[in-house]
């Protein structure tokens, strides 16, 4: 295959979909440091900015079932 035929065949989608699959077979595990609520923003983003996290930081919304 070449580069070109390569890069044609590559989609957003399909990088996505991959990663969904790899993660619904536990192949691949999402690490999660820490979560925040919707008002403490500026403090996740302070954690961020430190290079203290060991994973994601999630934002919580009021409401929010996940």
């Amino acid at each position: 295959m070449s580069a070109s035929t390569c890069a044609e065949s590559w989609t957003p989608a399909k990088d996505l979909h991959t990663l969904t699959d790899l993660i619904d077979a536990g192949t691949v595990t999402p690490v999660l440091d820490s979560t925040y609520p919707l008002g403490q923003v500026p403090d996740a983003i302070r954690h961020l900015k430190s290079g203290l996290p060991a994973g994601k930081i999630a934002i919580t919304i009021l409401g929010s079932t996940t």
